[in-house]
């Protein structure tokens, strides 16, 4: 499982970081040009398939991530120790700690290509108003428009998230990677991250 977890989060982490940066800035700012980057990086129909397996991943990833984590339930960050180790305790925790708001953005994200495509195959007038209800809810629900300012800020803070959790999951890739080159691990925290 933790292969899978690490090669997939690999894949998706830099449309996962653009679109974490983009979301955030879109609770707050509606732009044309920032929401085509937040759906289709600016590339078209290639970037918003890149966006929608991502999305598809990342709810993969968090869910994977709290199966992986639930083994040893450990919410720390210690600073006390090497950066590698703060950086691995830091991906952990809030991974846990963040997953909730994550895993309600990624799905709700999903959901709007899901309603969204309805919509685009079909004629305008054949859009019942049930779905688009739904696709209002679920918009509501993905940017936190409308959402009093703390939810707006912890929403903010679950798309920042997916950031962090893409770069700091990228260089405990790399750190194993160069690790493993070297061989066989003698420091308990570098052997802790390849758990």
């Amino acid at each position: 499982m933790l292969v899978v977890h690490r090669w997939v989060g690999l894949g998706a982490s830099i449309v996962l970081g653009c679109a974490g940066v983009s979301g955030v800035l879109l609770i707050w700012i509606d732009r044309p040009t920032l929401q085509r980057f937040h759906t289709h990086i600016l590339i078209g129909e290639p970037g918003e398939w890149l966006v929608n397996t991502a999305t598809f991943l990342a709810i993969l990833l968090i869910l994977g991530g709290a199966y992986l984590w639930w083994r040893r339930k450990i919410v720390a960050i210690s600073l006390t120790k090497t950066w590698w180790r703060t950086l691995y305790d830091l991906h952990h925790s809030l991974g846990i700690l963040a997953g909730a708001v994550m895993l309600i953005v990624a799905l709700t994200g999903f959901g709007l290509m899901l309603t969204e495509e309805e919509r685009d195959d079909e004629a305008p007038a054949a859009t019942t108003p049930e779905q688009s209800e739904t696709h209002e809810m679920l918009e509501r629900l993905h940017t936190a428009r409308g959402f009093m300012l703390p939810l707006q800020i912890l929403w903010g803070l679950g798309s920042v998230a997916f950031v962090v959790q893409g770069a700091s999951g990228v260089v405990m890739w790399w750190k194993l990677r160069q690790e493993s080159a070297r061989g066989p691990l003698d420091d308990p925290a570098a052997q802790a991250l390849r758990r």
